[in-house]
Order: C-alpha cells, then structure tokens, then sequence
C-alpha cells in the first residue's frame, strides 16, 4: 500500500548481534529494472533510546551464478534520521537474469547499536522491448478488450451501442459472470443510437 512515514509501524528491523542481512528470492529481471526502498538508520539520541544510533553503512546486492556484487552502499551519516528516506537504483546490467537474487546486508556493527530498518521494498522488472508486438500481448488485449465491451454493455452504457451488440454477440446471460454485477445498476433507457433506431422503424411503417 502506500508509504506513509510517519505512520509506519511494519518495517523489517535489523538489530540484535547475528547477521543483519535479508534477501529476496530469484527474481526474472531479464531486461532490466530498478530497486526502490525506504531506509532508516538510528539516529544519534540518548542512551535509553529504543532504536541505538547507527555508525556502520548498509549495503545493496545482486546475485548471479552464486556471486553476490554490491551495486547500492549507504552511509551511515547520510541517512542517519529520525525519519525513513527514499531510495532507488537501477540494476546493472550484469545482473539482468531470470532469476536474480537481492540482499540488504550491514557487512559490520556493533551488537549494542547500529539499529538500521527498511520498508515498502519493490523490485521493479522491464518488459522485453517488443513486448507489444507478440502474439501473447495481442491475444490478451483482445481479451480484455472483449471484457470491457461486455461490461460496458451489460451496464447499457454509452460506450455500447446496438451495433456493438450484434457485432459482438451481445448475450445478456453473461453479464452475471462479471464481478460484482447488479442488474438494477443497469440503464435502462435508450440511447441515441437505440433511438435513431427506433425513429427510422416507426417512419418506415
């Protein structure tokens, strides 16, 4: 959901003295994308301060063939806050796999301080650049284009005249496959269309 700072209360928290580090699981990142997070490291306060004062840097890494590169290191001094501050990197081109891995990792601290914690972590992936070219995304459009039509017409909108009705095989039955559909939502007047419809009928005759 969206970040608000001051609000947070979820945040994964590093302290303690084991390994602070956490990573994500493989990732398809083959063409490209970017990491963005929200980092916080213990300000300098006193000693009866819950989060202990951070002097050690954090690091961000990518992991290819069982190789972990840094590619993001964030200074103590920098965002050492009483408030969580915005980050976002590009991942390098040599980590661009189908199954890359990412890890937050403070390489050293001292056990009684070096409090650190991140939040709203997103890891961002590219299409491949003919994405909107292949038979998949065609077929998929036609889909949810075909979705839209019928809803726009179970609801008797604007957006769906007669014509769209016979061109599309227009069968009121499935509109109560839509999610959340109510049939007394629907217009039920008629529109332009429908009239112009209607008029020419009744001049006919």
């Amino acid at each position: 959901g969206e970040f608000r700072a001051l609000e947070n209360r979820n945040a994964l928290v590093f302290t303690g003295v084991y390994f602070r580090k956490a990573a994500t699981s493989g990732l398809n990142v083959e063409h490209g994308g970017r990491v963005e997070f929200y980092l916080k490291m213990g300000p300098i306060a006193s000693d009866n301060a819950v989060c202990k004062a951070s002097f050690e840097d954090v690091i961000l890494e990518y992991n290819v063939a069982d190789q972990w590169v840094e590619f993001g290191n964030y200074p103590a001094w920098k965002f050492r806050s009483d408030s969580f501050q915005f980050v976002s990197e590009d991942i390098p081109v040599e980590g661009w796999t189908n199954s890359t891995r990412f890890r937050f990792r403070q390489p050293s601290f001292d056990p009684l301080r070096d409090h650190w914690a991140i939040d709203d972590v997103r890891i961002f992936s590219r299409y491949r650049p003919d994405w909107d070219e292949s038979e998949e995304y065609r077929k998929r459009r036609e889909n949810q284009n075909s979705i839209v039509k019928l809803a726009q017409c179970c609801y008797n909108s604007d957006q769906c005249t007669i014509f769209d009705k016979v061109n599309t095989n227009f069968d009121e039955k499935k509109c109560n496959a839509l999610p959340g559909f109510d049939k007394n939502e629907r217009n039920l007047r008629l529109k332009s269309s429908e009239l112009f419809i209607f008029f020419s009928f009744l001049s006919a005759i």
